[in-house]
């Protein structure tokens, strides 16, 4: 069997996070490798853990996922970063892409929209 994918959240609600952890390790391809409470914690445990796939939140606390998804493929181009949020906005949706996420998934999604796009 292949190594799993390994898997950064970064949300800064805790129950999110825990909740996504819950639902990830249930599925043998996947590894949750950190958990970020910000978008400064994300780019440093990025650098750190080098995730292959980074589960963004984009409204956080100190700096936000857009500037964090800017710096991480700035400086991590490897690690695929996938846009999981509330906010069904056109406008977040493009300035998310553009910075460099791979996806945008709303936080309603089904588990295997989420792990089909995490795969």
């Amino acid at each position: 069997m292949p190594e799993p994918i390994r898997i950064l959240i970064a949300d800064d609600h805790e129950v999110v996070r825990d909740g996504l952890r819950m639902i990830l390790e249930v599925e043998e391809d996947f590894a949750v490798v950190g958990e970020a409470a910000d978008g400064a914690e994300a780019v440093r445990l990025t650098g750190e853990l080098r995730p292959q796939v980074v589960l963004m939140d984009l409204r956080m606390p100190r700096m936000d996922g857009l500037q964090a998804i800017e710096h991480i493929r700035a400086q991590w181009p490897e690690a695929a970063v996938v846009i999981l949020t509330t906010y069904n906005e056109d406008d977040l949706m493009i300035r998310g892409l553009r910075a460099g996420a791979r996806g945008y998934l709303l936080k309603d999604t089904n588990r295997q929209t989420l792990f089909d796009t995490l795969r």
